[in-house]
């Protein structure tokens, strides 16, 4: 494959991974038209690919279910469609709720998509200010991926609401636009003065990326490290910039191999954070005289989605470890199952994907993401999920309280065991915690 066939495969399966991911597909495409301009030879090698998977994936989707998209986006739309109701009942106007909704990670405080949403676009208008400075005039070339994440945003925003909108895992393209932004800046100040941007980039990255789960006690332990690592990194960067393609490639392996046991030992945010000192140390490199590139700051940012096998390792701990919440009541919920009730056994439930594989139970999906599009439009839409709930023998949840008792009252609580008697974590003002409900007493 050549390289533009090599693009168009990554980019299939990025759609593949995410189909919300289109957004970006689009992105790279313009940019990819708009800056090398391909000639028709590599342009085919570029869409064949790219139709081929995308487009055999979606008529797939249409032969077997009638539908070009997956059930999960219309059940996500149907429940956001209640939370839209609710908000202007509450509010007071659509335009109240949608504000609402738009601003969610300034009321949250969700601080890398705070960065990842206006850092580009800040630094897409210095770039035409400083029109000589070499790192901004190439992130402006980004313009179409940006703009792919801005608009994946805003998609959200105002097609879904509340949990299905307010959910940090679908916005991860703008957290790397973080990244790379912090970077840009980086290499900016960089060209303006040498070393000048190390320490406020790294104080931005702190102030972007903080971690409100590290104890306290661990903070400027944490912090101390930091500038170790982006210190000794610094120094190194330019010595490693001057190596030779195949050097330069086996020197970055080491320092990643051996930022390893810290990466895998510490959970993903600690690894993201790691991963982005890398990457701002990297920012600083000059080449010969050619200035700090905007390049290297990409090349680092690739280094950061090596990381990611970290987050495997951060998703299996939160089954087994702090903080306990939904994953983990459901994980024990599974183990309860497994020791506790009949091979034919049926469960219900709005959360079946840890439940249903730790369980080895029959696991019945009740929030619609996973279901048919029959059962959307016969179950969840027509209002029969109570009757719906009743062919089934348990119910296994991290629930708030025990109201299931008002509407099947010839059903009962089970008591658990103390090692199941799990406390109970907040979820909005609702506090939820490990709770089985047998639909019919004995």
């Amino acid at each position: 494959l050549s390289r533009y066939g090599i693009l168009g495969l990554g980019l299939s399966l990025c759609f593949l991974s995410r189909l919300d991911m289109a957004f970006l597909v689009a992105g790279l495409s313009l940019s990819l038209w708009f800056q090398k301009r391909p000639n028709m030879r590599s342009l085919l090698s570029f869409a064949i690919p790219l139709t081929a998977i995308c487009g055999g994936y979606l008529l797939w989707n249409l032969i077997s279910t009638g539908h070009l998209m997956p059930v999960s986006g219309a059940a996500k739309q149907y429940h956001s469609s209640v939370g839209w109701n609710a908000a202007v009942e509450r509010l007071g106007s659509k335009t109240a709720a949608l504000w609402e909704n738009l601003r969610w990670p300034f009321i949250l405080h969700n601080r890398p998509i705070r960065y990842g949403l206006m850092a580009p676009w800040l630094l897409w208008v210095l770039s035409w200010v400083f029109r000589r400075s070499r790192s901004l005039v190439r992130f402006r070339r980004l313009w179409p991926f940006y703009l792919g994440t801005t608009i994946s945003f805003l998609f959200y925003a105002i097609s879904f609401y509340g949990g299905f909108s307010w959910t940090s895992w679908y916005y991860l393209p703008l957290i790397f636009m973080a990244v790379v932004s912090i970077a840009t800046g980086i290499a900016f100040l960089e060209e303006l003065r040498p070393g000048l941007g190390l320490l406020p980039g790294l104080l931005i990255l702190i102030h972007a990326l903080g971690f409100p789960q590290i104890p306290k006690s661990y903070y400027w332990i944490l912090m101390a490290m930091t500038f170790a690592l982006v210190a000794l990194s610094s120094r190194l960067a330019p010595l490693i910039a001057r190596l030779p393609g195949k050097e330069r490639g086996l020197a970055l392996l080491v320092i990643l191999l051996a930022l390893l046991p810290l990466i895998f030992g510490a959970g993903a945010a600690m690894a993201f954070f790691v991963g982005a000192c890398l990457v701002l140390s990297l920012s600083t490199v000059r080449s010969g005289e050619s200035g700090p590139r905007i390049k290297s700051s990409i090349t680092g940012c690739a280094l950061l989605l090596a990381l990611s096998p970290s987050i495997v390792s951060s998703r299996v701990a939160s089954v087994q470890s702090e903080p306990r919440y939904w994953n983990y009541h459901l994980y024990q919920g599974a183990l309860w199952a497994k020791e506790n009730l009949p091979k034919d056994a049926t469960i219900w439930s709005g959360s079946t994907g840890i439940l249903g594989y730790f369980s080895e139970r029959t696991c019945v999906n009740t929030d619609g993401l996973i279901n048919s599009f029959d059962f959307l439009e016969s179950v969840l839409k027509a209002g029969k999920l109570g009757e719906f709930y009743r062919k089934w023998d348990y119910s296994i949840d991290a629930m708030p309280d025990e109201d299931l008792l008002k509407y099947y009252p010839a059903g009962e609580f089970i008591s658990l065991p103390a090692a199941y008697q799990l406390e109970a974590f907040p979820d909005g003002k609702l506090m939820r915690k490990l709770r089985v409900f047998k639909m019919k007493r004995d």
